[in-house]
């Protein structure tokens, strides 16, 4: 089951990475027929392949998980400024949408069950636990304790962040 979750991980962050491309991309310029998301286009292999042989590729071949902590401090950077932007465009957002929303209290569809993978999904560190147990300097039950308390309380503040921005925005 952990082959089959990191092989899927791996494909969906080169989806993600992809269509994050191709949407940089159209809003630069280039043409619609080149950043298409709904189906492969050439610009999708020009990026993909590249992008799996020169910087996937190479974070697979890392013995220790102490090769990623210089990393580990560019994405918390990167949510950090995630949230300030999308803190900083919720007035535009309610705004604009205020006028067309319509909020239920409660509404229960088939999405739910996609948005509950999502969030199990969201909070799925098991497989990075026991190689950080191993390199920790003095491992123990409570040192563990600490380290897995620390990555929940800030993936909670940064998804509470993102949810809240995001259901305001309808609002």
């Amino acid at each position: 089951m952990i082959l089959i979750y990191i092989v899927g991980a791996c494909i969906s962050y080169e989806i993600i990475i992809t269509s994050l491309f191709k949407y940089v991309c159209h809003t630069f310029g280039m043409s619609d027929e080149m950043t298409d998301n709904t189906k492969a286009t050439p610009l999708s292999y020009y990026q993909a392949i590249p992008t799996s042989a020169f910087i996937l590729f190479p974070l697979c071949l890392k013995k220790d998980m102490s090769a990623f902590r210089y990393i580990s401090i560019a994405s918390i950077v990167a949510l950090i400024y995630t949230g300030i932007v999308l803190l900083a465009e919720l007035p535009a957002y309610y705004k604009e949408f205020k006028p067309t929303a319509d909020i239920k209290p409660i509404y229960v569809d088939l999405n739910l069950f996609t948005g509950c993978s999502m969030t199990f999904f969201a909070y799925t560190c098991q497989i990075q636990l026991l190689p950080i147990y191993s390199e920790l300097v003095d491992p123990s039950y409570r040192r563990i304790k600490k380290v897995i308390n620390r990555s929940i309380t800030v993936d909670v503040l940064f998804y509470f962040i993102i949810a809240c921005a995001g259901f305001f925005s309808m609002f």
